[in-house]
């Protein structure tokens, strides 16, 4: 991030996860609220099996549960 950010000299436009402590704690300020950059969607892919790896399971119940640990960062579009 930019020093200008921090100064009060510049505008950032940044993903909710870097920036989300320093608007907690003031050290950032939402100056756009209305606007918001474009949503980029996570697929995970993998072969069709039979039987799936168990690292597979747990990696996708790892991402899941990341995902529903952070439910601010996204938009549910189901």
């Amino acid at each position: 991030m930019n020093a200008t950010t921090y100064t009060g000299l510049g505008v950032a436009n940044l993903p909710m996860h870097v920036v989300e402590e320093e608007l907690k704690n003031g050290q950032l300020v939402h100056v756009l609220p209305e606007y918001q950059s474009r949503l980029h969607n996570l697929h995970v892919v993998y072969a069709k099996q039979r039987f799936y790896p168990i690292k597979l399971r747990d990696f996708i119940d790892t991402i899941i549960a990341w995902r529903d640990a952070h439910p601010h960062w996204f938009i549910d579009e189901r």
